[in-house]
């Protein structure tokens, strides 16, 4: 490219903190002094001052709450349409099959390339074989980018897999795993403590899906030959009934939401992460987790298994039913006691994110995909 290229970055709703990956690459690149220049429009946004650096140009501007702009954001679609045309940029590039028609028309008007991440839901949507209702929209406007995108990109194998399944074109889909700032997430230069209880870590929302109960099982069984301590952030619609069901566990402990620096600094100071979730197209926390230099305990069959190192940096529960009893012989495997095999786990999960993950070798890649497509 002889100059400068204007990318546009569209997505439905856009929540900063604490989701950071649709702008991550961008920072990365920006910062590399790439001949990039972004902007992100989305149907509507809630981003604190001074988390990201990226233009963000919203769809919906009504002065009203981002609660309620979210639930107008699928009538904005036009007007997002109509903001990434008046950008007249060079490339867009959307994130998610759902709620795209926005970036498919816009792509259409400028004759531009269009690039479309697939994060996981989307997929889902396309699989359906009786939606009904809203579902019915969701797999339609999938498959609608499935057709019009210039590059198809999934966020794991796993996701790859069933996209195609789905129907999308294999000459036109790749995988891309959504890497993570691992100069932003780090382990503690101070070391590993000595004098604390050995930590297990949850962090997400307490929704059914996330199976945060069977965490809890799990941690109690292991209990009984590890003491330590289980602590749970994010919240949910199942927080009541969760904390009901550890109330005669004080070892586990409930600290609600917490901010993107609190998350880094509770990483840094615990020893596993658990997530053990039924379903996740990648699953970013087990990266930036094992970037602070934890080990990570996930169930399989999904795009978690690709975000641990089996056997390496951590364990991935096979199987369609995992047990409490399954997860908890995990949990004795990967929080040792000496300090040592701590430190080494410490290294080698961190190892395996800068090598694999992180967000330089992602922002590289995407750099060849951008170049490739403007190219033509």
């Amino acid at each position: 490219m002889d100059s400068s290229a204007r990318i546009a970055l569209s997505t439905a709703l856009l929540a900063i903190p604490p989701t950071y990956f649709v702008t991550e690459h961008a920072e990365e690149l920006r910062r590399r002094g790439e001949p990039y220049s972004f902007a992100v429009v989305p149907l509507a946004a809630r981003v604190d001052p001074g988390t990201v650096t990226t233009p963000v140009l919203p769809a919906l501007t009504i002065p009203r709450s981002y609660r309620t702009r979210s639930a107008l954001a699928k009538f904005a679609m036009p007007l997002q349409a109509r903001t990434l045309t008046r950008l007249r940029p060079d490339l867009i590039h959307q994130h998610h099959g759902t709620w795209s028609s926005g970036a498919r028309s816009a792509a259409r008007a400028l004759d531009v390339p269009l690039v479309t991440t697939l994060h996981g839901t989307d997929v889902v949507h396309a699989l359906r074989s009786d939606p009904r209702g809203l579902q019915r929209v969701h797999r339609k406007q999938v498959q609608q980018a499935f057709r019009d995108s210039d590059l198809l990109l999934a966020v794991s194998e796993h996701q790859r897999r069933l996209a195609l399944r789905a129907g999308a074109p294999a000459d036109r889909l790749h995988v891309h795993y959504q890497g993570i700032d691992t100069e932003y997430f780090s382990p503690d230069t101070s070391g590993i403590a000595e004098d604390r209880p050995r930590r297990l870590l949850y962090v997400g929302g307490l929704i059914p899906r996330k199976r945060v109960d069977l965490a809890i099982d799990a941690s109690i069984r292991a209990h009984g030959t590890l003491e330590h301590e289980l602590l749970i952030v994010g919240d949910g619609p199942e927080r009541s009934a969760l904390e009901a069901k550890a109330e005669d566990h004080p070892h586990i402990r409930f600290l609600g939401a917490q901010s993107r620096a609190g998350v880094r600094e509770l990483m840094r100071s615990s020893d596993l992460l658990l997530l053990l979730s039924h379903s996740e197209g990648a699953g970013l926390v087990i990266l930036e987790a094992q970037a602070c230099g934890m080990a990570a305990v996930v169930t399989g069959g999904d795009g978690k298994a690709e975000m641990v190192e089996d056997g390496v940096t951590g364990r991935v529960i096979t199987g369609d039913s995992p047990t409490p009893d399954d997860a908890a012989r995990a949990i004795l495997e990967w929080t040792p006691q000496d300090t040592e095999t701590r430190r080494q786990i410490s290294r080698t999960a961190r190892s395996f994110v800068v090598e694999k993950r992180s967000v330089r070798r992602g922002a590289s890649e995407l750099d060849g995909h951008y170049c490739s497509l403007l190219s033509r």
